[in-house]
């Protein structure tokens, strides 16, 4: 019982560096859309990148990939 206690606890706390969802943009892959979440808004040189969830691996993409997004 003790190990599964402290299996569940170590599953758990890999969560909690996650960062917050602050809107989503719709991808379109193939004809087939996905709604992807974004976890931050930059400004890089007057042209606006997204911090895009799977399939992107949380990494700063332009919003020309997007079809459509929630971000102000």
């Amino acid at each position: 019982m003790k190990t599964l206690i402290m299996i569940c606890a170590v599953l758990l706390s890999g969560c909690a560096g996650m960062p917050s969802k602050i809107c989503d943009a719709t991808y379109v892959n193939s004809g087939m859309e996905y709604s992807v979440p974004v976890f931050g808004v930059a400004d890089f040189s007057g042209h606006k990148m997204l911090r895009a969830g799977y399939p992107f691996n949380f990494q700063y993409v332009s919003v020309d990939h997007f079809k459509s997004t929630t971000c102000k």
